[in-house]
């Protein structure tokens, strides 16, 4: 009667993959990662997308856009962060 038992539970197992993808670059950050570490107004941003600055301390929606492109700026305008929601 065991192996009836242990089905379920390998049935479960299989379904945690720790392999799991990272989620799509809606957005398309990836490419703009070398944006990193340059001021804001050294770079070009895609006009081509819905895009958000975001500065330090500014109050911004909690909504989640997989399509938007945000841009996290520190206190001399240089970007900390590009990535997308």
């Amino acid at each position: 009667m065991r192996p009836i038992f242990a089905l379920p539970v390998l049935a479960l197992l299989a379904a945690c993959r720790t392999d799991a993808a990272e989620p799509p670059d809606g957005c398309g950050a990836g490419p703009l990662q070398s944006f990193v570490g340059q001021a804001l107004a050294d770079v070009t941003l895609p006009a081509d997308r819905t895009t958000r600055v975001v500065r330090p301390d500014q109050a911004v929606t909690l909504d989640h856009r997989p399509d938007r492109l945000n841009v996290l700026l520190d206190d001399g305008d240089r970007i900390e962060r590009v990535y997308c929601g």
